[in-house]
């Protein structure tokens, strides 16, 4: 609506002026189980290695939940919405630099920012072998649930090294065994 997209730009403006970046609006916020800082009920406490950058709400509550019952811990869990201004790839680059972050998921309904960046920060953290201090570390691991950018990444799979997947049970498998350095919960 045109009153909406008014305020928002409103609100960028005014935040701008005053050096504040704006997650949102239509998001939950972030997850930081090391912080203690929550946007859910009953989310696990303890972290883990896997970041997630999630522009649904309702999708990353899910996860959430779900993977706790698989045994995965996440380091942060970021739900942006709207992307007024914190976009995907201002995420992404967050997480390629997190020392926390091992294993990078991501759920995009639609790109905000430029595809071409997104996936050439997609290919650098699927390569990457150091982390900021120069220390050796294994290849990070990048997962997408795909959202509406499936044309956009099915155009560069051959290009874009990582693991794309169709949905959220394909993410939880997988994240289940890249994060799988605790025994699971529960007698299997």
């Amino acid at each position: 609506r045109p009153e909406g997209k008014k305020l928002e730009a409103e609100i960028l403006k005014r935040a701008r002026e005053s050096g504040i970046r704006v997650l949102g609006p239509n998001c939950l916020g972030v997850f930081c189980p090391k912080t203690g800082l929550s946007f859910g009920f009953e989310f696990p406490k303890k972290p883990g290695k896997v970041g997630a950058l999630i522009q649904s709400g309702g999708n990353s509550t899910d996860l959430i939940h779900i993977a706790s019952l698989r045994g995965i811990r996440f380091s942060k869990v970021v739900s942006y919405g709207n992307a007024l201004d914190i976009n995907e790839i201002d995420l992404f680059r967050y997480f390629i630099d997190d020392p926390e972050t091992e294993i990078i998921l991501s759920y995009i309904e639609g790109l905000r920012g430029s595809s071409r960046e997104y996936l050439e920060l997609v290919g650098r953290a699927a390569r990457s072998t150091e982390d900021h201090r120069d220390r050796k570390l294994p290849a990070r691991h990048v997962e997408h649930l795909r959202g509406a950018v499936d044309d956009l990444i099915d155009g560069h799979q051959r290009e874009v090294p990582g693991h794309h997947l169709d949905d959220g049970a394909q993410a939880r498998h997988r994240g289940a065994h890249a994060d799988a350095r605790e025994p699971f919960l529960g007698d299997r």
